[in-house]
C-alpha cells in the first residue's frame, strides 16, 4: 500500500507540473500505462518521458509555445498509433502461428526491454484471451454454445461489397477423436454461410456422442427458428438492412445423419434415407441386390414427420422438424464420404485383395502404383497430397481418392484394367465430373444423363464385383443426382471437404489433455478477435507459373493453354488448336462432353498473349504414352 501511495503522490506532482507547461500532455501521460500491473520500471519510464517532453517545451520561446504544444501532442498521438498497430499485428502473428504462451511472454519481454513499453507483459493480454468460458454439463459431457448469430455477424462484417445479400446457412455435425489413448472426443456443430468458410456454433466433449439429441441441438433450433422468423441485422452498421436467413442444408456423414434424424444406422435393413428399399443379409453384410431396390418408392417428409416409418426406419421423432419442413431432402448425401471414402475405396480394395473375379495381379498393382508415382511431378500445387502407391491404400485420404477418381484414374487405368472394369469405373468418373461442374444446373439433360450413368453403375456392380459389393454406400449412389436437382447446385457446394478441413484445424488448437473444451473455445475467441473473420465466398487464388505443373490453364472460351510467361496483367501462352484436341475416350460418352482431351506433343499451337482475367480455371496435363491428356480442375476447395 505504501508503494502505491508513493506512486500516486509522484504521479500527481508530475501531472501538476506538466499542466503548468502544457495542458495537452495530461491525457497522453495517462495512456502510457497499458499493463494490468504497475511496476517500478513503468513509473520511471513515464517520468522520463514526461521530463523529456517538458524539456522540449521549456527550450522553446514564448512566441512558439502553442506550436510546441501542438507538435508534442501530434508526436505522442503518432507514437500511440504506432504502438497500437504493432500490438495488433503482433497479436495476429502470435495467433496465426500458434505461438505458445511461454514463447509469447518471452518475446514480449524482449520487446519491452528494447523500448516497446506500450506492449503488455502477458501474451494473454495481447491476444485478448477471455478470462472465463461458460461450460454446461449436459448430454453426458460438457457443452459450449457460441451462437449462430455470431457466425452471421462475422460474415456480414467481412462483406467486401456494399450490397448485403440474404444468408443461407449450412450445418455440419461430426465426431472428432482427440487422443489415441483416450475415448475423449469432440462433437462440434459447424455452420457455413453462403458456402463460405466454416465457423463453430457449438462444441460438445464427452467419452461418447451426446446422449440427448434434444439437448444437443436445442439451442441451435431455437436460434434458427428465431432467425427464420425475424431475419438478421448486422450490428456493425446502423444503416445495415435486415435480411432473411434460410437453412440451406445439413452436410454430414451417414452416422451423423442417423443421429440427427433419429433413424436406423447404415447397417440396418431399412437404412436407405431416400427410398423404402429393404436390404438383405449376405455373408454378414447388409446388401441391396434385389431388383425391387432399384424401383423402390421414395420417402417423403410428411410421412417422416408423422412417424409412419417408425419401427423399421425411424427410432423416434427428431427435434429438427421444428426448423425445416423437408427433413428428407435437406440432408445431402455428401459425396466425400459416400463416393470417395465409400464406393471408390471399396472398388480399389476389391482390385487389390478381393475375389479373384476382379482381383488384379501383383504385376498390375505394381504397374498402377508406378504410374501413380510417375505422375507426381505433373500434379499442380493446388493439390496438397500428391499420388501415392496402391501399397499405401490403407493410408489414403479422401482427397487422394478424389484425385484418383477425377484425374489420374481415367488416364492410368486405361492400359491396365480389364475393359469391363474400366468402363464401369469410367461410368462413375464421368457422372461425378458432370455433377461437380459449376454450370451443371444450367443443363438439365446433362444432369439426367449423369443420373442414368449412376443407375447403370449400381445396376452392374453386383454382376462385376459379386453380391457382397452392393452395400448401403453403393445403393445410395442412385439418389446422388437428386441432391443436385433439389438444391440447384453442384456437388462441390454439398460436400464435407471444407468441414473436414476445419475439424483438423480445430483439433490442432488442443495443446494438452487438460480441459480441451476450454482450450479450443479460448483459441477460437482469440482468432476471431485478433485475426478477424474470413470473407464470405472468398475466391480461391490459383498459382500460375510458366511451364511445369502449374502452367496448364483452361480459358473461358473452352480452350486449353500452357503458360510460357506471366506478365503484369497478361499471360503469354501456347493455345492448343481445337482441331488438334481429340477425345480421350468414347464410352460411356465422348470425353469432350466433360472437356477432357488428348493432344500430341508434336501438334502445332498458337502463341498468344491473353488477359489474365480470361482464365476460367487451372487444368492438368498428364502424360499418356506419347500423348498428353488435358483435364480441367473441377473441385473448388483447397486440397
Amino acid at each position: 500500500m505504501a508503494y502505491y501511495k508513493k506512486y500516486r503522490a509522484i504521479r500527481k506532482e508530475v501531472n501538476e507540473w506538466l499542466n503548468t507547461g502544457s495542458e495537452t500532455l495530461h491525457e497522453p501521460s495517462d495512456s502510457v500505462m497499458v499493463d494490468d500491473e504497475i511496476s517500478e520500471m513503468s513509473v520511471v519510464d513515464e517520468m522520463e518521458i514526461s521530463e523529456a517532453q517538458s524539456s522540449k517545451c521549456s527550450n522553446s520561446s514564448d512566441d512558439s509555445h502553442d506550436l510546441t504544444d501542438q507538435c508534442s501532442d501530434d508526436e505522442i498521438a503518432e507514437t500511440a498509433t504506432r504502438g497500437t498497430l504493432l500490438q495488433d499485428e503482433l497479436a495476429h502473428w502470435v495467433v496465426k502461428y500458434g505461438i505458445t504462451r511461454e514463447a509469447g511472454n518471452g518475446l514480449l519481454a524482449v520487446l519491452r526491454r528494447h523500448g516497446h513499453q506500450e506492449l503488455p507483459k502477458d501474451s494473454r493480454t495481447l491476444k485478448k484471451t477471455p478470462r472465463k468460458i461458460t461450460v454446461t454439463n449436459m448430454c453426458g459431457g460438457q457443452y459450449i454454445y457460441l451462437g449462430l448469430k455470431r457466425a452471421l455477424h462475422m460474415v456480414s462484417c467481412s462483406k467486401l461489397t456494399s450490397e448485403f445479400c440474404d444468408l443461407e446457412v449450412q450445418i455440419s455435425v461430426d465426431g472428432l477423436p482427440l487422443f489415441k489413448s483416450s475415448p475423449t472426443q469432440f462433437w462440434p456443430i459447424m455452420c457455413s454461410v453462403n458456402h463460405g468458410m466454416p465457423t463453430l456454433v457449438a462444441l460438445f466433449m464427452g467419452k461418447t456422442k451426446p446422449d440427448s439429441l434434444d439437448q444437443f441441438v436445442g439451442d441451435l433450433i431455437a436460434e434458427l427458428c428465431e432467425l427464420k422468423e425475424t431475419g438478421f441485422q448486422c450490428s456493425c452498421s446502423d444503416s445495415s438492412k435486415r435480411v432473411s436467413v434460410t437453412l440451406h442444408s445439413f452436410v454430414c456423414d451417414a452416422p451423423a445423419r442417423a443421429f440427427l434424424k433419429n433413424i436406423k444406422g447404415h447397417n440396418s435393413l431399412h437404412a436407405c434415407e431416400r427410398c423404402v428399399a429393404v436390404g438383405v443379409s449376405t455373408s454378414s453384410r447388409t446388401t441391396f441386390n434385389s431388383s425391387a431396390c432399384f424401383v423402390a418408392e421414395k420417402r417423403n417428409s410428411d410421412s417422416f414427420n408423422n412417424l409412419e416409418y417408425l419401427g423399421n426406419h425411424q427410432n423416434g421423432q427428431t427435434p429438427l422438424i421444428k426448423c425445416t419442413d423437408n427433413i428428407i431432402n435437406i440432408f445431402s448425401l455428401d459425396y466425400m464420404h459416400l463416393i470417395c471414402l465409400g464406393v471408390l475405396r471399396r472398388m480399389l480394395t476389391y482390385w487389390k485383395s478381393g475375389d479373384r473375379i476382379v482381383k488384379l495381379s501383383s504385376r498390375q498393382i505394381l504397374d498402377i502404383s508406378e504410374q501413380l508415382i510417375a505422375l507426381r511431378d505433373y500434379i499442380p500445387s493446388d493439390f496438397v497430397r500428391r499420388p501415392r502407391s496402391l501399397l499405401e491404400l490403407d493410408r489414403w485420404k479422401a482427397t487422394e481418392f478424389r484425385t484418383f477418381l477425377l484425374y489420374t484414374g481415367p488416364v492410368i487405368l486405361k492400359s491396365v484394367l480389364p475393359t469391363p472394369l474400366y468402363m464401369h469405373f469410367l461410368t462413375l468418373s464421368v457422372s461425378l465430373s458432370i455433377l461437380l461442374r459449376d454450370d451443371v444446373t444450367e443443363n438439365e439433360p446433362l444432369v439426367d444423363f449423369a443420373g442414368q450413368l449412376l443407375h447403370h453403375f449400381v445396376e452392374n456392380s453386383a454382376r462385376l464385383y459379386g453380391e457382397t459389393f452392393l452395400v448401403y454406400n453403393v445403393h445410395s449412389v442412385l439418389h446422388l443426382v437428386d441432391d443436385v436437382k433439389y438444391f440447384r447446385t453442384s456437388l462441390n457446394q454439398l460436400s464435407a471437404f471444407r468441414f473436414e478441413n476445419y475439424l483438423q484445424s480445430l483439433k490442432s488448437l488442443i495443446r494438452s489433455a487438460s480441459n480441451p473444451l476450454v482450450q479450443a473455445a479460448k483459441r477460437i475467441e482469440e482468432s476471431e478477435i485478433t485475426a478477424g473473420s474470413q470473407p464470405v465466398n472468398a475466391k480461391k487464388r490459383y498459382k500460375i507459373a510458366p511451364e511445369g505443373r502449374d502452367s496448364t490453364v483452361c480459358l473461358k472460351n473452352g480452350k486449353f493453354a500452357t503458360v510460357l510467361e506471366v506478365r503484369r496483367s497478361t499471360l503469354l501462352c501456347k493455345v492448343y488448336k481445337r482441331q488438334n484436341l481429340k477425345p480421350f475416350f468414347s464410352e460411356p460418352c465422348s470425353s469432350d462432353l466433360i472437356n477432357i482431351y488428348c493432344v500430341k506433343s508434336s501438334d502445332s499451337v498458337n502463341i498468344k498473349e491473353v488477359p489474365a482475367t480470361s482464365v476460367h480455371s487451372k487444368g492438368l496435363k498428364l502424360p499418356h504414352g506419347n500423348d498428353f491428356v488435358l483435364i480441367p480442375l473441377l473441385h473448388q476447395e483447397a486440397l
